[in-house]
């Protein structure tokens, strides 16, 4: 899958990455949330909502990581601590 280089396509990767990781399919929502991240690094939620899905897999240093990216971007992000 490509870059998403529009606005509508950037909020239907982050409708498909939500519903992948709503059903459990936490790999595919992972990929999803890359993929956003590629395109918008400076996003803290993706950043955090990417650590969520690898600590529900017990991937817990990738998880580590994503949450301190969205604690270096909003250090103050409660749900990241």
């Amino acid at each position: 899958m490509s870059l998403p280089t529009q606005p509508s396509e950037t909020a239907e990767l982050a409708r498909q990455a939500t519903e992948l990781h709503l059903q459990g399919r936490l790999a595919e929502a992972i990929e999803c949330y890359r993929q956003l991240l590629r395109a918008t690094p400076e996003h803290p939620r993706l950043h955090y909502n990417l650590g969520v899905a690898p600590y529900q897999l017990g991937n817990h240093p990738a998880a580590i990581t994503a949450y301190n990216d969205a604690l270096r971007l909003r250090p103050a992000y409660p749900e990241a601590w």
